[in-house]
């Protein structure tokens, strides 16, 4: 057995560092517990212990362990995309026409001895003209849903100058707030309202810290420091605002429910969420745009620059395209490119979704074999099952 390094605790509640040893100076296998994530009985996600071997704790990470390396890649590559965006907005020579945002709610302000009343506080952190421009939307609407997220991203839209033609907004992907078919649908009517290209960036799941979560801290500690000394009484959004813009250089801004439901009417958000049709993929996507009210996903922000249709002289290496083979269709990747010729290894068929062979496929094409390309596959199930909602 292997040295693979694992702590987790045995039943008489001593750390264990290395299981390779205590099976070899034993003898015998040794009796572990240890967490995995899951659903109680009432479907809400919690911490459960579990118990047996040494083994089944070793087949479990296994079992995990291309899920996990899945995530890592998502969260380097998305990761990746987003400080270049954040370069690209603070270097000298920015482009006017392009601005950064990333939004996220911040934990509830607790108003201390006045009932427990709270403010929900929406963080943004907004680059454009070079510059941060930090601000903080606070209501009383304690609604963390598709209808206030909607109306505060409205407002900050509403901040930008006109210069501003294109916007990429970052977030992480609850699909209670973020990620779902109904924000998704609300994009168009935000775009034709603003007049602006609005792209949907999520990070990969709890990977989404940055500069709002300073915001958002920041801003409630100096009310609370405030509160504290006994030089200000807050009880609700706006006293909160008062507070906050007396002494901080965030620019903390009200709404009250009655603006919210304003903003949402203005947009005929009833009737978006209505209609809004379901996304295929969606709880994959890492990329969203909308294209003619046409909702285009990515699995990676890197991915959208593959973007393709491309005509057969556009295809590139580690580009993505169908072949024809035998009058049958399959996807695939293009792994070299001699003269006329597109080395392309491609995937087979595995029930409704597609799959790496156990040996590589891999052979050159003509170019009239290749029928058109193709945006990168989805990843959809720890099987290393893959996706391509583009393929038909």
């Amino acid at each position: 057995m292997g040295r693979n390094k694992i702590f987790a605790k045995n039943l008489n509640g001593e750390i264990n560092h290395d299981f390779s040893d205590q099976v070899i100076i034993q003898g015998k296998v040794q009796a572990v517990t240890w967490y995995v994530w899951g659903k109680d009985g009432d479907d809400k996600l919690c911490k459960m212990v579990k118990e047996g071997t040494t083994d089944d704790l070793f087949d479990h990470l296994c079992s995990i362990l291309p899920e996990f390396l899945q995530h890592c890649h998502v969260k380097r590559n998305q990761a990746d995309s987003y400080n270049k965006e954040r370069e690209a907005v603070g270097c000298e020579d920015f482009d006017k026409s392009f601005a950064l945002l990333q939004v996220d709610f911040s934990e509830n302000y607790t108003c201390a001895h006045w009932k427990q009343d709270q403010v929900s506080l929406f963080t943004a952190a907004l680059w454009f003209d070079g510059k941060l421009h930090p601000t903080v939307i606070a209501s009383d609407d304690l609604n963390h849903g598709k209808e206030t997220v909607v109306s505060y991203i409205d407002y900050l839209l509403d901040t930008l100058p006109a210069t501003v033609k294109s916007i990429s907004i970052w977030s992480d992907g609850p699909s209670s707030q973020f990620k779902n078919r109904f924000l998704v649908a609300a994009i168009s009517s935000l775009q034709e309202k603003h007049k602006i290209n609005i792209i949907w960036n999520y990070f990969a799941t709890s990977h989404g810290k940055g500069p709002v979560d300073g915001i958002g801290g920041s801003v409630k500690r100096q009310v609370w420091m405030d509160v504290s000394n006994r030089k200000s009484i807050v009880t609700d959004a706006t006293s909160f605002c008062t507070t906050a813009k007396q002494i901080s250089n965030v620019d903390v801004v009200g709404m009250k429910t009655d603006e919210i439901e304003e903003r949402n009417a203005n947009l005929k958000l009833t009737e978006v969420f209505d209609d809004a049709p379901l996304v295929k993929g969606i709880k994959s996507f890492h990329h969203i745009k909308i294209i003619d009210s046409v909702c285009h996903g990515y699995a990676m922000t890197k991915d959208a620059k593959n973007d393709s249709y491309k005509s057969a002289d556009e295809f590139i290496v580690s580009g993505w395209c169908v072949v024809e083979y035998d009058n049958q269709l399959f996807p695939g990747e293009i792994q070299t490119v001699v003269g006329e010729k597109y080395e392309v290894s491609a995937m087979i068929k595995a029930g409704r979704y597609w799959k790496w062979p156990a040996q590589e496929d891999k052979i050159f094409y003509l170019r009239d074999q290749i029928v058109k390309g193709l945006n990168p596959p989805i990843l959809v199930n720890a099987r290393e099952h893959y996706d391509f909602p583009d393929f038909e």
